[in-house]
């Protein structure tokens, strides 16, 4: 009897370790902000990144995947950046086999308001024989940030795709809205443009976009 008995304590154990790792990912997606330091450029990046299922749920047959970037950069190791600061927000979509947003426009509807971005930029590149990568990027003001992450609705079109934020994107607009200093912003103060405005054609963004990351 003590080895059955032993042999299912072990069983039990063995199902509730494996269970742990996918509970601890699913807890921390879609809200963690992450801070890198560049010494060199004396300059931090402060982001955002999840997945974003409901865009991908706008057109199955070419939009294979799609995630949110969600991005400021400000002079000096800090932990928060000055109001003022320009964010970028990215999308970054795999297509199959077809180009999808080139060219887009992206107006954001905040609580039944439309808000378009004022700079938009795109990108593009080809992963395999059938996989283009797209990145279609809205320069907006903190002011704006701060706006959608209070709001309880917020919809999105970018070009002809159209879809409402879940729950887990507004948490990380509201996550990244707390790096934001509380103030108005100086009326000389330099507005720090976020790396997404130079779109970079780089393996940590082909690793973001591929979902190697």
């Amino acid at each position: 009897m003590c080895p059955r008995t032993v042999t299912l304590l072990v069983g039990v154990l063995c199902v509730s370790a494996a269970a742990s790792p996918q509970d601890q990912d699913s807890g921390s997606s879609g809200s963690q902000v992450n801070r890198k330091y560049d010494r060199f450029q004396d300059e931090t990046t402060i982001s955002v990144k999840k997945d974003l299922p409901e865009a991908e749920e706008t057109d199955t047959v070419v939009i294979h995947s799609a995630k949110l970037i969600i991005e400021h950069t400000c002079k000096g190791d800090v932990a928060q950046c000055p109001p003022g600061t320009d964010f970028g927000i990215t999308f970054f979509f795999i297509n199959i086999r077809m180009s999808k947003f080139q060219n887009a426009r992206i107006t954001f509807r905040v609580d039944g308001a439309r808000v378009p971005a004022t700079k938009v930029l795109h990108d593009s590149s080809v992963l395999n024989a059938y996989q283009i990568m797209e990145t279609v990027s809205a320069i907006t003001p903190s002011a704006t940030l701060r706006k959608i992450a209070t709001v309880k609705a917020v919809e999105v079109q970018i070009g002809t795709t159209e879809f409402a934020l879940s729950d887990e994107s507004m948490a990380a607009f509201r996550a990244i809205s707390q790096t934001i200093k509380a103030g108005p912003p100086a009326r000389d103060a330099p507005r720090k443009s976020p790396r997404s405005e130079r779109v970079p054609q780089s393996y940590e963004v082909y690793k973001i976009g591929a979902g190697l990351a």
